[in-house]
């Protein structure tokens, strides 16, 4: 168990003491990028790691003052340092800290993605924590107390915080109604995970596919059958266009409204359609690329490969022209961030 200074002012400071978890610390010159390391300190003598500590803490303190207290808990290690953009924590074995103090500094550690195991046992009976926790790591579920994970409202509150956990829950939970359906409104891929009755269920299909289109490939044949059901996973994704049945990859409306999204879906459209010249120029007017997945008869016809070419070079331009506006974008953002330094 490690105690914590918190340290604040960071980010107003160019110098600060970051003790990365290589097991070294060195005093870091943000600004000149320059840097001090002190190699090994776990194979230091106790008197050595003392003299180490009070180094690090006292060049800490007189560089950014003293803050608030907080605690982490990292097991077989003597000193640590979090660096964030605001914040330094120089981690401090031995005393003791008020209840409030302790619960906000374990919620702090939740944050920065510390594991249940590296947390004391008090702590694995805070709802706040467990939450916080299982949002990082949908495993960390099955370290939760089955008491927990037979609750349906604290289920629920676990899988809206990461789906993944529902494969977690006890009780046939993982089966509740309610449960899955928060599941797929988080990740509407978790429906492969699901029962075969739940992806028959139209209900929670169809959620699964506005969160994820190509959750469509998990649904049941009848439900992939289900103009509704295709129509909506369309709109999320026109690739869904691949799992819908064979009638409605050869519906006309179907498809159009894939290709006018996305015009290389047509490779999943019917051969009929994929001959349909009208419905081919669709798909060409949003991507020249498109008359590759159109009926050999069309991959002839001249005028559509004419458009194809002049199609391919407006979706180039396009698409150069929007790298273009995120390189400026990235290049400001740094030359701010530089500035600012």
């Amino acid at each position: 168990m490690f105690n914590t200074i918190k340290l604040e002012r960071y980010q107003d400071l160019p110098k600060s003491i970051d003790f990365s978890f290589h097991n070294h610390w060195h005093w870091f010159n943000k600004k000149e990028g320059l840097g001090h390391g002190m190699f090994g300190i776990e194979k230091l003598s106790l008197i050595q790691r003392s003299i180490t500590l009070v180094q690090a803490v006292a060049l800490t303190i007189l560089t950014l003052g003293v803050g608030a207290f907080c605690i982490d808990f990292i097991k077989d290690r003597w000193l640590a340092v979090f660096n964030g953009e605001r914040e330094v924590y120089v981690y401090v074995s031995g005393s003791s800290l008020p209840t409030d103090m302790l619960r906000t500094s374990l919620l702090t550690a939740a944050k920065h993605r510390m594991l249940l195991s590296q947390f004391p046992e008090s702590a694995k009976k805070d709802q706040e924590i467990l939450l916080i926790t299982i949002k990082n790591h949908a495993e960390q579920t099955a370290q939760v107390s089955n008491e927990l994970r037979s609750n349906k409202e604290f289920m629920l509150k676990a899988v809206k915080a990461n789906p993944k956990a529902i494969q977690y829950a006890l009780n046939d939970l993982d089966r509740d109604n309610d449960i899955m359906m928060e599941a797929v409104k988080g990740d509407g891929l978790i429906l492969k995970t699901l029962p075969v009755d739940a992806r028959a269920n139209q209900q929670i299909v169809r959620e699964a596919v506005r969160q994820n289109g190509l959750a469509l490939e998990f649904a049941s044949n009848a439900l992939q059958a289900t103009q509704l059901v295709v129509e909506e996973a369309i709109q999320q994704t026109s690739w869904a266009l691949a799992y819908a049945s064979e009638n409605l990859q050869d519906h006309r409306e179907v498809v159009i409204s894939a290709v006018k999204k996305e015009g290389c879906a047509l490779r999943f459209a019917s051969p009929a359609l994929r001959n349909d010249r009208a419905l081919v120029y669709i798909a060409l007017k949003n991507s020249g690329a498109a008359l590759e997945y159109a009926s050999a008869a069309l991959r002839e016809d001249p005028i559509l490969q004419a458009d194809a070419k002049i199609y391919k070079k407006a979706e180039i331009e396009r698409m150069l022209e929007k790298h273009e506006v995120e390189f400026r974008n990235a290049v400001n953002k740094r030359f701010t961030i530089l500035q600012n330094r």
